[in-house]
């Protein structure tokens, strides 16, 4: 891979200080979003393997996107600074 023009590429890349901050909040979020997702899915094994019902159900798993707000919409409404 040619690394002058890559770097050249990201140079040419700029953005506001609130445009990277929403970019920042947005990944922030998804982090926040994999870790609870995680954490559900460790307490249904361990609930699977002591031969419990499982604590989370797949609706709780498709609500994690709406609780950090990374529904489509909303994640364009963050990108853009939109309340």
């Amino acid at each position: 891979m040619d690394t002058t023009s890559f770097r050249h590429s990201v140079s040419d890349f700029s953005c506001s200080v609130n445009e990277f901050s929403n970019c920042v909040f947005l990944q922030s979020q998804c982090i926040c979003a994999t870790a609870e997702i995680e954490a559900m899915k460790a307490a249904n094994e361990y609930r699977i393997s002591r031969g419990e019902q499982i604590a989370y159900d797949e609706e709780a798993f498709l609500g994690i996107p709406e609780k950090y707000g990374l529904h489509h919409n909303s994640a364009i409404k963050t990108l853009r600074g939109e309340p």
